[in-house]
């Protein structure tokens, strides 16, 4: 037996189990946010004190439950993008105002060429690469230092670059950053070590690719490249 086929089969299990566990979570989760969503404003601060600590524990257990959700799709072999027309400014601008914390929101700078015209994409899949990516950048860059997405497109292919101005990132952590459940020891806590994977993962699954530099200046550049699809491609 080939040893790729021997490590498929023995992290069926471990796939199977994160699974399981995954949709175990969402339920409970569901219901502690909507009773977070439900409660009465308070003036009480002991009130106040707790809902301001269980308001970011819930969209991180959120977070986590979903990254793993996302990650075994994409290691399922079975996941099929949907693809349809999609504004691609529109959806950057909606993970941005929906995705990110009202104070990291004012330094994402979104540049997008006037008129740009609809790509065809699978947008849900899109949107969770878009929102991992950032959240790492943010992470990583200083406040308040800008995080910039740039869209960009050629005859062959369109991209998306996202660029912060941090640290950059260890030339030795490169090889190993798309990695399941990689932190580099610079990492701040707090990280499962799954969002840039999922970010590959969902980037290969609709025939895209992905690579990371460090810019002169400083700060990392992620850029993703996917083929350009006019109308003919949707028949």
């Amino acid at each position: 037996m080939l040893r790729t086929e021997i490590t498929s089969q023995s992290s069926r299990p471990h796939k199977a189990l994160l699974d399981s566990v995954s949709h175990e979570l969402k339920t409970p989760i569901a219901a502690l946010r909507a009773s977070l969503d439900l409660q009465p404003p308070s003036s009480d601060p002991r009130a106040i004190t707790l809902r301001n600590e269980m308001d970011p524990a819930t969209r991180r257990l959120e977070r986590v439950t979903t990254q793993l959700l996302d990650m075994t799709r994409a290691d399922s072999g079975y996941l099929r993008p949907q693809h349809d027309w999609c504004d691609v400014e529109e959806l950057i601008h909606a993970v941005a105002d929906h995705q990110i914390a009202a104070v990291s929101r004012s330094r994402i700078a979104i540049n997008v060429p006037p008129n740009f015209p609809p790509i065809l994409i699978d947008a849900g899949l899109l949107e969770t690469i878009l929102t991992n990516l950032i959240l790492n950048t943010l992470v990583w860059a200083p406040a308040p230092s800008p995080v910039e997405i740039t869209i960009a497109r050629t005859d062959a292919a369109w991209t998306i670059r996202v660029r912060d101005h941090g640290p950059g990132i260890e030339p030795k952590d490169i090889p190993q950053l798309f990695d399941k459940f990689f932190r580099s020891a610079a990492a701040p806590p707090g990280g499962t070590g799954l969002g840039l994977s999922i970010v590959a993962g969902f980037t290969r699954v609709m025939g895209g690719s992905i690579s990371v530099i460090n810019v002169a200046e400083g700060g990392a550049l992620f850029t993703i490249t996917f083929p350009w699809k006019d109308a003919r491609s949707k028949s």
